[in-house]
């Protein structure tokens, strides 16, 4: 999938994703460019939140960007 979005989209282009908040019903999107995806999914505990959204417990923000925090399930160090 990566390497398809990579022959489409330029790279500084803003993608649409879905938010990976705890609501099911959210549908929320979360625009980033394609790098970002990869650095923040390339840990399998974090992923990406539009701000303020809900939160499982045991997770945390552990980065707030412009338009979307990282949420990391793992413990905060």
């Amino acid at each position: 999938m990566q390497a398809l979005v990579g022959d489409i989209v330029p790279a500084e282009q803003l993608i649409p994703f879905l938010c990976e908040c705890a609501d099911d019903a959210c549908l929320g999107r979360v625009a980033m460019k394609r790098a970002d995806y990869g650095d923040i999914h390339g840990d399998r505990d974090r992923y990406t939140i539009l701000r303020d959204h809900q939160m499982a417990d045991g997770e945390h923000v552990v980065e707030q960007r412009p338009l979307f925090d990282v949420v990391s399930k793992a413990a905060v160090v």
